[in-house]
């Protein structure tokens, strides 16, 4: 199945954006399903990072960690699941628009599933997410251009 993918053009520089989404802990501040998240490496994001989060999800909340594997500000990065049996795996590229002075960002999600449960409810977390990612980037827009 293709990875799901979402665009969304943002009036605000590339970095501001990538500064902003490379602060882990601030990711309920725009992602509704969030409920926790705790980074569990010291210092600034880079490839390695890691952090728990836990999202409410079909059939109550649901915790993993993830690690960032791709870290080149202020252009992308990239994360992926490392627990559960539902495994998220992303990729952000952030493109300058006029000069720098807005961004395109371009988002590239999907799921790793492990085991039985993995795959019975893999399908209900993708749709779960088609419907979540186009919702949390109007919000993450909204939150940056108010900023």
């Amino acid at each position: 199945m293709a990875p799901i993918t979402a665009s969304i053009e943002i009036d605000c520089p590339p970095e501001k954006v990538f500064d902003y989404l490379s602060q882990l802990d601030r990711h309920d501040e725009w992602q509704d399903a969030v409920k926790t998240i705790e980074v569990l490496t010291p210092g600034p994001t880079a490839v390695g990072s890691q952090a728990r989060i836990t999202r409410e999800g079909p059939g109550g909340d649901q915790t993993m960690a993830y690690e960032m594997t791709e870290v080149d500000g202020p252009r992308s990065f990239a994360f992926k699941g490392i627990d559960g049996s539902i495994r998220p795996v992303g990729r952000v590229v952030l493109s300058p628009l006029d000069g720098g002075a807005r961004t395109k960002y371009d988002f590239e999600f999907d799921f790793e599933t492990h085991g039985l449960t993995g795959k019975m409810f893999g399908k209900m977390a993708r749709r779960g997410a088609e419907k979540e990612i186009p919702e949390d980037l109007a919000r993450l827009k909204a939150k940056l251009e108010s900023s």
